[in-house]
């Protein structure tokens, strides 16, 4: 196996590269949303966590200063002008402990979706799917009654806690997004797409560990 060049543009289009080889035969066997999913967790969080412009100390050897400040002007666009998807949906603010001792079609129940604000930036988009990708804060719907009787998926969830804004802490208070598998696919490869367009200089390189 050849190593990576690195993990900003080498690393999730291979990831991507899985994702459309493995497609229909994932479809074939029920597994797509997994699959996609699966790739999602690799290809947007390791890039996003190397050049996230909140995370100066990050000792990636790919970190490239230019690549980081093009992240941060992704982040500062408006959500809605980056992704057309329609089923983008978001609740903010939600409790805790109503989350934990509910079940989630009642704290994520259909009258409490609002489509995300037009100005909603793709930073915090962005760290909701981040926090709920690498927490495992993550929840299909329609919920199977048992596992006799499988229901197709008709759109992921990603849950995200909040930070006090004065201090940092975190609070018992949690962003919900929701998102039909399509439009979720097409932020992942829009993404990897920006992550092709950076100009990262030739001699950075990933040593096989």
């Amino acid at each position: 196996m050849t190593s990576y060049a690195n993990f900003i543009q080498e690393f999730p289009r291979r990831c991507r590269d899985i994702l459309v080889a493995y497609e229909e035969d994932a479809k074939g066997k029920d597994r797509e949303v997994t699959l996609l999913v699966t790739v999602a967790t690799s290809a947007f969080t390791i890039p996003f966590e190397r050049l996230n412009p909140s995370s100066p100390n990050h000792i990636a050897d790919d970190r490239y200063p230019e690549a980081v400040s093009a992240l941060g002007r992704l982040q500062n666009r408006d959500f809605a002008d980056w992704q057309a998807g329609r089923s983008w949906r978001i609740i903010e603010g939600l409790d805790g402990g109503y989350i934990r001792t509910t079940q989630a079609d009642a704290w994520a129940g259909q009258g409490k979706w609002q489509p995300i604000p037009t100005s909603k930036k793709v930073g915090s988009i962005l760290s909701i799917l981040r926090n709920a990708l690498a927490h495992g804060s993550i929840f299909t719907f329609p919920r199977p009654i048992s596992r006799e009787k499988p229901i197709e998926i008709e759109v992921i969830i990603f849950l995200s806690r909040l930070r006090d804004e004065n201090t940092g802490q975190l609070v018992d208070k949690y962003n919900a997004v929701k998102v039909s598998s399509a439009d979720f696919r097409a932020l992942i490869l829009d993404w990897i797409s920006f992550l092709e367009s950076l100009q990262l200089p030739s001699a950075i390189m990933q040593e096989n560990i």
